[in-house]
């Protein structure tokens, strides 16, 4: 998608359903740490947390609020820390309108 937003294009994907593929940057940790601790308590074995910052928010403090908060709601594990990269924030556009299959 020429170092686009969405990697891969997602079904369906129209200006009507745009608003429901929110990049994983654009979320609210907080609210995906809260849901995993939510959701463990029905999983058996473990799960796996992905956790995404931007260069905005990359801090030290940022990163221990984030996983204080997952152990004290009892998460067993976070698996990987993902952060944007200075090129690929540079090098990314918003395309997202000029798919001529989306219109």
């Amino acid at each position: 998608n020429l170092s686009g937003l969405i990697p891969v294009v997602a079904p369906n994907l129209n200006p009507d359903t745009w608003g429901y593929y929110t990049p994983a940057y654009d979320l609210d940790q907080t609210i995906l740490v809260k849901a995993a601790a939510i959701r463990q308590k029905w999983i058996d074995q473990g799960q796996s947390l992905n956790i995404f910052i931007t260069l905005d928010k990359a801090s030290g403090k940022y990163l221990n609020d984030i996983y204080m908060l997952a152990w004290k709601l009892g998460l067993k594990s976070t698996y990987y820390l993902r952060s944007q990269s200075p090129e690929a924030v540079a090098q990314t556009q918003d395309r997202s309108m000029e798919c001529d299959g989306c219109q």
